[in-house]
């Protein structure tokens, strides 16, 4: 829901994308996401969904002929926070 909710988002925000192809996309790689995930992966769903988002629409995948290293560090970014002391980006498991 996460990921469908950022794409509305992102359409809505002016951007040029089939959002109805991508909500069906999204909805199509949400339904290998096994229920327990979070249990059992320790991935919560609304991550794995914010990064559904990224790759659709960067066209990023395994297959994906180019390697655009920025969308790796837009999906780094989901998952980072500002710092209050000296606000650059972090998480819990690098420097973002």
């Amino acid at each position: 829901m996460v990921g469908a909710a950022l794409l509305t988002a992102y359409k809505n925000a002016g951007e040029n994308i089939d959002l109805h192809s991508s909500l069906i996309e999204t909805m199509n790689r949400g339904k290998s996401v096994p229920g327990g995930a979070c249990g059992f992966w320790g991935a919560c769903g609304a991550g794995i969904s914010s990064g559904m988002f990224i790759s659709i629409i960067s066209k990023s995948t395994p297959l994906a002929i180019e390697y655009n290293i920025s969308n790796f560090n837009l999906i780094s970014m989901l998952t980072c926070y500002p710092n209050p002391q000296n606000g650059r980006y972090q998480n819990e498991a690098s420097s973002c």
